[in-house]
């Protein structure tokens, strides 16, 4: 797949997974972007290499856990938009709905919503 980001020129990549979240977990607790804060006005990347199916089974738990930063495979980045570009039809998901697609173009909009919250007692 092709990866840019903030509008920057594609590099090529052999990618495992590509996570762009505006939250720490995804898929039903997962720690994939520990960092993440939702209010900073950037999406957190999590880019992990291809590896064999081994090594992903060994790196799972600590993906989970969110204490998966320091391994060789995997880099955390944030950006104000990513482009994921494919020859080939890829799955994504997006808030839980899977899709399939040859482009995926990720932008936040910073202070695009804003919410009201009860006080804390």
């Amino acid at each position: 797949m092709r990866l840019s980001f903030n509008g920057g020129g594609a590099s090529k990549r052999d990618l495992l997974l590509v996570a762009v979240t505006n939250g720490p977990t995804y898929g039903g607790g997962f720690k994939i972007t520990p960092g993440a804060m939702g209010d900073d006005g950037e999406l957190d990347v999590c880019i992990i290499e291809r590896v064999s199916l081994a090594g992903a089974l060994w790196r799972l738990p600590f993906v989970v856990c969110g204490r998966h930063s320091w391994m060789a495979p995997v880099t955390l980045e944030r950006h104000r938009s990513v482009l994921v570009e494919s020859d080939t039809p890829i799955e994504g998901q997006i808030d839980g709905e899977v899709t399939l697609a040859t482009v995926y173009a990720i932008s936040i909009i910073p202070h695009g919503i804003e919410v009201i919250v009860p006080g804390r007692s």
